[in-house]
């Protein structure tokens, strides 16, 4: 998976995360969008869902498959498929991606993400608050954030939006 265009931008601002954390009125705001950069980050890799559209380049296996489910989730577009041909199906459940015949890897390029910030689940977003608020308390340097310092309430929230393919592809 490669990111061909990345997200612009957070789903939660310095000024909503400043509004929820009243400890965070005493720090800059490039420290503090720093602090939610890496939350957003670890929210994404952890959830299996990016926040905000981007674009990627995705290759499917070869082989003789009729369906392969993308590793994340939601799937805006599929903007170009080279190597055959293919449609998605099921963009936000879980979205796969489906074709008739051949047994050739397929090179996928798709807008992944939520449209925007407001379609953004609270869930995940209040995630990224928590997390951030517990690293900023706690004076952690960006240098040690590491996924397994997940707070309870973080990891809950996560837990409840996470993707998980349920397989790869369904062979002919």
């Amino acid at each position: 998976m490669q990111v061909i265009t990345p997200a612009a931008g957070l789903p939660v601002t310095v000024a909503r995360f400043r509004a929820a954390v009243p400890l965070a009125a005493a720090v800059d705001d490039e420290t503090l969008a720093a602090y939610l950069e890496a939350a957003v980050n670890a929210v994404e890799v952890s959830s299996g869902r990016p926040m905000l559209a981007r674009d990627l380049r995705l290759v499917t296996p070869a082989g003789p498959w009729r369906r392969w489910w993308f590793p994340v989730a939601p799937v805006l577009a599929v903007t170009l498929i080279e190597g055959g041909t293919a449609e998605l199906l099921t963009p936000f459940g879980e979205p796969v991606l489906a074709r008739e015949t051949g047994n050739t890897a397929l090179t996928i390029t798709a807008t992944v993400g939520y449209a925007d910030a407001d379609a953004v689940p609270a869930a995940l977003k209040q995630a990224v608050i928590l997390m951030a608020k517990d690293w900023l308390e706690a004076s952690v340097t960006l240098e040690e954030i590491k996924r397994d310092g997940l707070s309870f309430g973080a990891k809950a929230l996560i837990k409840q939006q996470r993707y998980r393919r349920p397989a790869e592809v369904v062979p002919c």
